[in-house]
């Protein structure tokens, strides 16, 4: 039988990060991440140190490949209607494939664990930042609500931040489809009535 081929880079943060976004970061053990990756123990110490960097490059790998994506498909077209723009934010969670709901968004999950590791503390928050000014930026495009304060924009824009953090949390915990796209006509509503 012959050896199994190198994981390259790309597939050995893939494999982690799936096992990450299942499990969450302390939940995961270094056997864990062998036996996803392929690499033994000394293979994974030399190419990563320890668990914590391997995390951080798998959350760098996930916001380059997931989150950027999101915010630059949604959040920065300045073709499509701003408002079709925003509720298409709320509507893909929501398409998430059920198989794949429970698992959640990496970043809204590894929040609740970020507290004792500053990097991806300020790794997520400025992903978050990117959304909110994402969401500002689509609203300053509303003719009604630009006539609002810039002040008012930019608490919109965070509350947008804010209900999209929770769909996340919601579809995670199973909601299912009609009360969710309730809570994003509500929302809707809400911001722009």
């Amino acid at each position: 039988m012959g050896r199994s081929k190198k994981m390259s880079s790309i597939e050995i943060l893939e494999s982690a990060c799936q096992l990450f976004w299942e499990k969450g970061y302390s939940q995961t053990s270094m056997k864990d991440l062998e036996q996803a990756t392929g690499l033994k123990p000394g293979s994974l110490y030399h190419s990563f140190k320890n668990k914590e960097v391997l995390f951080e490059q798998v959350m760098q790998h996930y916001i380059e490949t997931v989150v950027e994506p999101r915010i630059q498909t949604f959040l920065e077209d300045e073709e499509n209607d701003p408002q079709v723009n925003l509720r298409n934010v709320f509507d893909s969670i929501i398409e998430i494939p059920c198989e794949h709901r429970w698992i959640g968004c990496l970043m809204t999950n590894t929040s609740l664990e970020v507290q004792n590791f500053p990097k991806l503390k300020k790794m997520i928050l400025e992903a978050l930042d990117k959304f909110e000014q994402g969401f500002l930026n689509q609203l300053n495009r509303i003719p009604l609500v630009k006539k609002k304060s810039l002040t008012h924009r930019k608490k919109l824009a965070h509350h947008l931040l804010l209900s999209m953090e929770g769909f996340f949390v919601l579809v995670r915990i199973g909601a299912d489809d009609k009360r969710l796209k309730k809570h994003v006509n509500d929302l809707f509503y809400l911001l722009f009535n």
